[in-house]
């Protein structure tokens, strides 16, 4: 993804989202690569998925909100 192989990229991420699709950073890396690839909507999915297996990673909702899309995130106990 950073060295711009983008289809390579997406590949090695769906890979790895089929070896483990709890993984909540794969998806989130699946998101900005579809950001870079100009895919909102693709970024978009990834992004949500990231945030419904980390409902506490920031960074996915960062990006949401930049696409427009606010999840307000569940509340939880520590």
């Amino acid at each position: 993804k950073d060295c711009g192989s983008y289809e390579a990229a997406t590949s090695a991420y769906e890979a790895a989202i089929k070896l483990n699709s709890t993984d909540a950073d794969v998806h989130l890396q699946l998101g900005h690569l579809m950001k870079l690839r100009g895919i909102p909507s693709a970024a978009a999915d990834a992004y949500y998925r990231a945030v419904e297996l980390n409902p506490r990673l920031g960074a996915a909702h960062v990006e949401l909100a930049a696409l427009g899309i606010r999840i307000e995130a569940p509340y939880t106990h520590d």
